[in-house]
């Protein structure tokens, strides 16, 4: 049986700080710990009636830690890019630092061009416009185990393509 918004409700007053502070522990920030937070529990409710009452707290966690581990990659792949992207003396108006920037995203470009169309449509879904992988399964008519395998092999090669341009 579905669990009810009476139950949902009490969960939520119950594990609302727990999961905040395990979220904390995964992002180390806590405005966004605070938002997964949130998100954690709306995902959870917009779920409920495949939630039942004995597994609501393995269900919420579990929902956390996806998105925390989501946010987690989100963040890896910005600090991996934003070098290539942001001139980080802020002296963007010489003409060296627009000859970097320029450099940098057409490293990254070259690299996303490499990319086959499926495994450029999964990292682009799933870094920026913010689809679950069962979404972006959706999306693509393809199994969700899929999207995650299929995303982590084109983080690898984006990852590579740009090394590879860096040193060539």
């Amino acid at each position: 049986m579905p669990i009810s918004r009476q139950e949902f409700e009490q969960a939520y007053i119950q594990l609302e700080g727990s999961i905040y502070n395990y979220l904390v522990r995964w992002v180390w920030c806590p405005e966004k710990a605070r938002d997964l937070a949130q998100e954690s529990f709306v995902r959870v409710w917009r779920r409920r009636a495949d939630v039942r009452s004995e597994t609501l707290k393995a269900y919420v966690y579990q929902t956390a830690r996806r998105l925390a581990m989501n946010e987690k990659r989100r963040r890896e792949l910005f600090h991996f890019i934003r070098p290539l992207l942001v001139d980080e003396d802020h002296s963007s108006d010489t003409p060296e630092a627009r000859f970097l920037k320029d450099e940098g995203l057409r490293k990254l470009k070259q690299g996303m061009d490499q990319l086959s169309g499926g495994l450029r449509d999964i990292l682009l879904l799933s870094e920026f416009s913010d689809l679950s992988y069962g979404e972006i399964s959706q999306v693509l008519g393809i199994p969700e185990g899929t999207v995650a395998s299929r995303k982590n092999r084109a983080m690898s090669q984006l990852k590579s393509a740009i090394k590879e341009a860096e040193n060539g």
